[in-house]
């Protein structure tokens, strides 16, 4: 059995006057009163103060994600003063700037996607470099010096693309109403990501 009330009630109102006689009373719709549950059982979900691990978890991941993608935009845009072709990279940071700050799990995994391809291609380069390179042509500490900035490069690369990774994985696994909330909130309580 329904708890709505299915009669449309109406308000009387004033007598409606005819040339000054009397004809009858008009009444009134008051849809405030029809059709609204009697004593519902509704509970606000975002009232309460509690935040969950997973939640701050994922605040704490955002954090750190929307952080490096600034540095990747930082460094996009000193670059395009270089070559304006790095523009393209710059923008695809900001894409993944505003995935995470929306919490949109779509642009996050673009951007992971991108910077995943961009790290394996760089070290395909510096390999396909290194291989065709003549080893008589190049001094051997400049070469030491040049395959371990190589290697810092790409560990750093590949712990980013490990930390994006994370929020990914973090929003595509938290439950839609505690990511609905922590989109309406801003926590207090959270840490950067470093590993």
């Amino acid at each position: 059995m329904s708890t709505y009330n299915t009669q449309k009630p109406s308000i009387p109102t004033a007598t409606v006057l005819n040339n000054g006689v009397a004809v009858g009373t008009a009444t009134v719709y008051n849809p405030r009163d029809s059709e609204l549950p009697r004593g519902s059982n509704y509970v606000p979900v975002f009232g309460n103060n509690e935040v969950s691990e997973d939640q701050i978890k994922c605040y704490s991941l955002r954090k750190t994600v929307m952080f490096l993608c600034g540095i990747d935009i930082f460094f996009g845009l000193l670059y395009s003063f270089y070559n304006a072709f790095f523009l393209i990279p710059t923008c695809l940071a900001i894409g993944g700037f505003y995935g995470a700050k929306n919490y949109n799990s779509c642009v996050v995994m673009s951007y992971l996607i991108y910077i995943t391809l961009d790290w394996m291609a760089k070290l395909g380069i510096y390999i396909s470099n290194a291989i065709i390179q003549d080893p008589n042509t190049v001094d051997p500490a400049a070469r030491t010096w040049w395959w371990i900035f190589i290697i810092i490069s790409t560990l750093v690369d590949i712990w980013i693309s490990k930390i994006v990774w994370k929020y990914w994985r973090c929003l595509r696994d938290i439950s839609v109403l505690e990511l609905a909330e922590l989109k309406t909130r801003q926590l207090k309580k959270y840490y950067y990501v470093y590993w």
